[in-house]
C-alpha cells in the first residue's frame, strides 16, 4: 500500500484574481442581503404597528358607534315613554264628555268637522259648518252653557256666499283645569 502524505502546512499556490474578485463579490453579495433583510424586518416591523394602530382605531370607532347606538336608543325608549305618557293621561281625561257636550251644541243643521283635544292644557278646538253666521253664534252660546265647557269662544268664522255654509272655529276649555 502506498501512503500519501498531505502537508496542510505547505503553502498554496497563489490564488488567481478571477476567484479572488468572485470571494468579494460573494461576500459583498452576503453583506447586502444582511442590509437589505435588516431593512425589510423594519419595515415589516413599522407596518405591523401601523397596522395595530388602525385596528385599534377600528375597534374604537366601532365601540363609539355602540355607544351611540345604545344612547340614541335609550332615548328613543325614553321618548316613548313620555309619548305613553301623555296618551294614558289624555285617556283618563274625561274627554268624552266635553265631545259629547261639543256634539249636542252642534245639532243639525250645524255640524261639526273636526274635534282636536289637548289634554295638557285641557282645551279643545271645534271645526264646524253652519248654513248662517246667526247659527254659529247659537252654536257657540250652547257651547258655554254645556257642563264642564268654559271660556268657549268663537276664533273665525267665514262669511258664506250666497246660500252656502259658514265654516267657523271655535275653542273652549274642558274637565279640570291644572
Amino acid at each position: 500500500m502506498i501512503r500519501s502524505r498531505i502537508d496542510f502546512s505547505k503553502e498554496q499556490e497563489g490564488r488567481s484574481p478571477l476567484s479572488s474578485a468572485l470571494l468579494y463579490a460573494g461576500l459583498l453579495c452576503c453583506g447586502l442581503a444582511c442590509i437589505a433583510w435588516f431593512f425589510a424586518l423594519g419595515q415589516l416591523t413599522s407596518a405591523k404597528a401601523k397596522l395595530a394602530q388602525e385596528k385599534y382605531r377600528q375597534d374604537d370607532a366601532q365601540a363609539s358607534a355602540q355607544a351611540a347606538e345604545r344612547r340614541l336608543t335609550e332615548m328613543r325608549d325614553a321618548a316613548q315613554d313620555v309619548r305613553w305618557q301623555l296618551i294614558q293621561r289624555a285617556a283618563s281625561q274625561p274627554w268624552e264628555s266635553a265631545l259629547g257636550a261639543a256634539e249636542a251644541a252642534a245639532r243639525p243643521p250645524s255640524y261639526l268637522l273636526l274635534a282636536r283635544f289637548d289634554a295638557e292644557k285641557n282645551t279643545m278646538q271645534l271645526e264646524g259648518v253652519t248654513p248662517s253666521p246667526q247659527q254659529s253664534l247659537e252654536v257657540l252660546a250652547k257651547l258655554t252653557t254645556s257642563q264642564g265647557i268654559s271660556d268657549a269662544r268663537l276664533i273665525s268664522r267665514d262669511l258664506p256666499a250666497p246660500g252656502g255654509e259658514v265654516r267657523f272655529v271655535m275653542q273652549a276649555n274642558w274637565g279640570v283645569s291644572r
